[in-house]
């Protein structure tokens, strides 16, 4: 599930970004599980987004909470997301916290 999301997270900028307007996502961390012989039972995706207006970061925001829900939804995984920003411009995700989003993230 991790994976299928990274490969979406990729198509944003190109799918959902005017030539025109400016935005990277780039996925810098993924870390799941302990061992090579056990499924994890959670992931977490460090995601740097950087955008120069606030409508296109909302817009690149949406997009990972939303491509991040259909991915659990269609691996039949709980939907616990956990959104926080650690500095401008980057947000992380993981399955550990139900009901964050990004617009409640401190």
């Amino acid at each position: 599930m991790a994976a299928a999301t990274v490969l979406r997270l990729q198509t944003i900028v190109s799918r959902e970004i005017a030539a025109t307007e400016t935005a990277v996502v780039t996925v810098g961390k993924m870390t799941a599980g302990t061992a090579i012989n056990i499924i994890p039972a959670d992931a977490e995706l460090l995601v740097n987004v950087r955008t120069y207006e606030p409508q296109v970061l909302e817009r690149v925001l949406a997009a990972i909470g939303r491509i991040a829900r259909g991915e659990a939804a269609a691996a039949g995984a709980p939907r616990h997301w956990r959104w926080r920003r650690p500095r401008a411009g980057s947000w992380s995700w993981s399955s550990r916290n139900p009901g964050d989003t990004p617009s409640s993230a401190t």
